[in-house]
């Protein structure tokens, strides 16, 4: 589960403007690759490309991109544009959108409290939204806490809990590889928005972390991190039967208590007693 798709493993198909079989160069990032019998190679997205390659069509995910809980599926697409807020499906048609961005600032519960509610949105009087647009076959929208910065991968020490209320929507909590999703349908009803308020964020013990990834440095020698993302993701099918995973994050979220300010009830601008504990 740690391999969810990442809005940088977009595939991009280039061809050659010449047909001879010479030998040519292609760079990414520190890795050079020669080739002397494809006219074709496939890259990543903003790879330095010579000799005249062009970019063309946008092309399948590479399975090493591919999420375990959709790896039996027959074919899984990458998203190929992002804009902010929102992800395009490659045919340019069915886009997942965040409509209201959660809060920047949401404190999360601890194993051992109770539930602190659902993260709200900015304005603090709502929720998150996520839209789902020029698509109406079934859909589940999967919601799981991520890392703040970088590569899109679960969160360590964060995870999903569900919120449950008088009229929150429902969802269904699930496990998948030791991390939490919180599943919630698309209804065409509702024009295909969820409001997500039955997601709350709740904090890993520093202890089971470490239990959970004995091998892992990050938990013993770097600064843990106390900001997080909402990940939103679901699968759509297109009319040829294959599937593409449209997967956007939300802005960061703090998820540490905010320091309070020291209410001041009396002072004296002019005198002080000289007890100790006055003030």
């Amino acid at each position: 589960f740690s391999q969810w798709v990442d809005s940088n493993c977009v595939g991009i198909h280039t061809m050659r403007k010449q047909a001879p079989k010479n030998k040519f160069v292609v760079k990414h990032g520190n890795i050079i690759i020669h080739s002397l019998f494809y006219n074709t190679l496939v890259t990543r997205a903003g790879s330095h490309l010579e000799h005249g390659d062009v970019p063309s069509i946008p092309m399948v995910r590479n399975p090493q991109c591919r999420p375990q809980a959709i790896a039996s599926r027959k074919t899984a697409v990458v998203p190929v544009s992002q804009s902010a807020g929102a992800i395009t499906s490659r045919n340019g048609k069915t886009q997942l959108q965040i409509v209201c961005q959660p809060e920047t600032q949401h404190r999360a519960r601890y194993q051992t409290e109770g539930s602190r509610g659902a993260v709200k949105d900015r304005t603090g009087n709502g929720f998150p939204v996520v839209k789902l647009t020029n698509y109406n076959k079934p859909a589940t929208l999967e919601v799981f806490i991520g890392t703040d910065v970088g590569r899109i991968q679960p969160h360590m020490f964060y995870q999903a809990c569900r919120v449950s209320g008088k009229n929150s929507t429902p969802c269904i909590e699930k496990k998948i590889e030791g991390t939490v999703v919180i599943e919630v349908e698309f209804d065409s009803a509702k024009d295909y928005v969820i409001t997500c308020d039955c997601v709350g964020i709740l904090k890993e013990r520093n202890v089971d972390v470490e239990h959970r990834f004995p091998n892992e440095q990050q938990t013993r020698n770097k600064k843990k991190s106390t900001r997080c993302r909402m990940v939103f993701r679901t699968t759509i099918i297109h009319p040829d039967g294959s599937e593409e995973v449209l997967q956007i994050t939300s802005h960061p979220i703090v998820c540490t208590q905010p320091p309070g300010v020291p209410e001041i009830c009396k002072k004296s601008l002019t005198s002080c007693t000289v007890v100790q504990g006055h003030s």
